[in-house]
């Protein structure tokens, strides 16, 4: 990755330079590079908001439903270690 964009406190842009998604069922395990992860954080209420995109994870991409899938159960674990000090950044 390399930090395309950096906001302090607002936003964050990852350049996917390199990558190897180590999935065996998938052929195209580089399917990665040249997309775009985009963090952006907001406050609302006294809380934090962080949304993810991931330009370039569309569903014709061969690992869409699967990375679909493992960006949902990171953030999921990101929202538990931040409010339980305990996080499952990988399913068991």
């Amino acid at each position: 990755m390399a930090v395309e964009e950096l906001v302090p406190d607002k936003k964050v842009v990852w350049n996917v330079t390199a990558s190897l998604i180590d999935i065996p069922e998938l052929k195209n395990k580089t399917e990665w590079i040249n997309t775009k992860i985009v963090w952006e954080i907001s406050s609302a209420d006294s809380q934090t908001e962080l949304h993810l995109t991931h330009f370039g994870l569309t569903p014709q991409v061969e690992c869409y439903s699967i990375c679909e899938d493992g960006w949902h159960n990171f953030t999921n674990s990101l929202s538990e270690f931040i409010n339980t000090g305990t996080g499952k950044p990988f399913k068991i």
